[in-house]
């Protein structure tokens, strides 16, 4: 233990009672439920009791390794129950100084378990990060206030059970349930964390739109995934039929509150299939979805919005990435020189990744010209992978109402100025506009009474150069 660090007396005054109760049946102490180590070995099936006492051998041995005597001392007194007198003759000292040795014995023990659960949560966590998208690793810009907004809704302990983050492609919901992920694995709310994948498809910054063959995940696919991630190895899950491997996993996630993040369900007809799967795995466990396509509320179901970035933040992510890339001269500019950036392709983070990507090899004006203009094969994969799927479930009255929104300004129209210049009657033009904001491709504001419909600059160029060529 380092001189400058002070021990934790309430895990110390824990070990020390758990040493005196060495053979007892009494109930193990909270203070050791909050421990990693003593969580995975309740959760292989060992009982508290012993948990606890395989828990002070382990941390015994490696106490010898420095301090052989003091672990001598523990072993002697508490496991094997010789007296104090008995002790202090055999080493020749006082009993009082016995039990001053007894006493450094028990704060270097206490800094052995807080090693061996630091170890232990290193490993943990290095699990769960590689079940993560790559992106989790980089600093999210803008994200201190969403996962403010975010986390108690997580840990609460109460409804609501499933929380849908949506928003259109690109918009970084990926990016910010990892960062949730990340941060409340620092908490001792959730037991474990799942993190299971439904994308199909992919837009990379360097090869562009990349398709992943992946099928539809299916409840028995999500269940399995589960499982395998969550489950210790001693079970033999490969002879267990599907309604068995089901009820293993129920039984799991009721016992262990946990977080479950299925990413990428892209619509409605992917979360809708699985609702009434999640609903019995619910409660302590939570379920935090993704997806580009919106729910209305439910009673155990909350919608949660993901915004595109601000005009700083934009810039700020832009300098981030070209710092990362080695682009000193766009790492460096100010605000006036990347507001072109964000009046091109708005707050939407992997567009902005794709402008700083794209200005390593031409000049910042030519790339906001080819993106303004739907020119190059990267530029085209980015507008199809944001809005290719969206676009084809649109039935032929929506697509009227979505193309008329470039004539809207930047503040956006409200309903009466819509059907003016649209000419599409007032019922007809409610349902596309309702059908549009679902889909996340159009933002609804404005005041209880008056409602106001704005789209992304993003979606702007779009639907003024590349769906030209989809028509």
């Amino acid at each position: 233990m380092s001189q400058d660090k002070a021990p934790n007396d309430a895990l110390r005054k824990s070990l020390h009672n758990a040493l005196k109760a060495w053979r007892s049946t009494q109930p193990v102490s909270p203070e050791f439920f909050s421990l990693r180590l003593f969580q995975e070995a309740v959760a292989k099936g060992d009982s508290p009791r012993r948990a606890l006492n395989q828990l002070l051998l382990s941390s015994l041995e490696r106490l010898e390794v420095k301090h052989l005597d003091e672990a001598q001392i523990l072993r002697d007194h508490f496991i094997d129950g010789q007296m104090v007198h008995l002790l202090a003759n055999r080493r020749n000292i006082s009993e009082s100084n016995f039990y001053q040795r007894q006493a450094r014995a028990l704060v270097h023990l206490t800094a052995v378990v807080e090693q061996m659960e630091g170890e232990r949560l290193a490993a943990y966590r290095a699990t769960i990060a590689q079940r993560l998208p790559a992106l989790a690793g980089l600093h999210l810009v803008g994200i201190e206030a969403r996962l403010a907004e975010l986390s108690p809704l997580l840990l609460n302990g109460a409804q609501p059970w499933i929380v849908s983050l949506e928003g259109i492609g690109g918009i970084g919901k990926t990016s910010l349930a990892a960062a949730l992920v990340h941060h409340l694995m620092g908490s001792d709310h959730f037991r474990q964390f799942g993190w299971v994948s439904a994308k199909r498809s992919e837009f990379n910054v360097g090869e562009g739109l990349l398709d992943l063959d992946s099928p539809t995940l299916t409840v028995t696919a999500l269940v399995e995934q589960l499982n395998a991630q969550l489950l210790s190895s001693s079970y033999a899950l490969g002879g267990l039929s599907s309604e068995q491997q089901f009820a293993l996993l129920q039984t799991h996630l009721k016992e262990r509150p946990s977080l479950i993040v299925i990413d990428n369900l892209e619509t409605i007809a992917d979360v809708q299939a699985l609702l009434p799967t999640l609903r019995q795995l619910i409660n302590p466990t939570k379920f935090l979805l993704t997806s580009r396509e919106s729910l209305y509320p439910q009673s155990d179901l909350v919608r949660q919005l993901v915004p595109e970035l601000s005009v700083q933040h934009a810039s700020d992510l832009v300098r981030q990435e070209a710092q990362r890339v080695g682009l000193h001269d766009l790492a460096t500019a100010t605000d006036a020189v990347l507001l072109p950036i964000y009046q091109a392709v708005g707050g939407n983070p992997l567009a902005l990744r794709l402008v700083v990507g794209q200005s390593y090899f031409h000049g910042l004006a030519t790339v906001l010209g080819d993106l303004e203009a739907a020119r190059g094969k990267r530029i085209e994969a980015l507008y199809r992978y944001i809005y290719r799927q969206a676009w084809d479930k649109l039935d032929e009255a929506t697509r009227k109402v979505f193309l008329i929104m470039p004539l809207i300004s930047d503040q956006g129209g409200d309903l009466s100025l819509m059907e003016e210049i649209s000419g599409i009657e007032s019922h007809h033009l409610r349902l596309a506009i309702e059908r549009l904001v679902m889909a996340n491709l159009v933002d609804v504001g404005g005041t209880v009474d008056q409602r106001h419909y704005t789209i992304h600059n993003l979606t702007r160029t779009f639907l003024q150069e590349e769906i030209a060529k989809w028509l």
